[in-house]
């Protein structure tokens, strides 16, 4: 049997307590100095501090970014809760989309599609109709870029290019 402790851990204001596995979190530890570490060698350090220095100069368009791109993934959620027969609340399932986000972010081949559903799950969502919903929205959302697509290069003309170069599918031929 692996160790583990109980721990109360905040969940909207509640307090739930909860069994957590020692060698996870000793996992989780591992991997994120893991990654802090990937990053300090990898990054330009010179760039980064040049770009945290132009964001720091404009906190406003910042503040908006942040906004607009929290607003994205409230819509996200809101879409989802739309697709789920099962009543849930807005606020879990926010969670699990952004939480699937990060793990996109950190785990290779966007494993954290995998992610979102477990945690609509854990939030009382059925697992069969929460991994069926997020494979739909998955093929919404790839709809919608093709829609896209189509719309910006039906109007968009592509510069000629001489030699080597490539050539964009929708881009017209002049």
């Amino acid at each position: 049997m692996l160790p583990s402790t109980e721990v109360s851990i905040p969940v909207a204001g509640v307090l739930h307590s909860r069994r957590v596995s020692v060698p996870r979190v000793v996992f989780a530890i591992a991997f994120a100095l893991a990654a802090a570490v990937s990053i300090a060698l990898l990054s330009d350090w010179a760039e980064l501090g040049s770009a945290v220095t132009s964001l720091w100069a404009r906190p406003d368009q910042v503040a908006i970014l942040l906004a607009a791109y929290t607003a994205a993934f409230w819509f996200k959620a809101a879409a989802w809760k739309q697709l789920l027969t099962h009543k849930t609340r807005l606020m879990p399932l926010l969670t699990a989309v952004q939480a699937g986000l990060l793990a996109n972010h950190v785990l290779p081949f966007k494993l954290g599609e995998f992610a979102r559903p477990l945690l609509a799950a854990r939030a009382g969502v059925p697992m069969a109709e929460a991994a069926t919903t997020t494979a739909i929205a998955r093929l919404i959302d790839l709809a919608a870029l093709l829609a896209i697509a189509v719309a910006v290069g039906h109007y968009y003309r592509c510069p000629r290019r001489r030699g080597r170069g490539y050539k964009v599918w929708f881009c017209r031929r002049e």
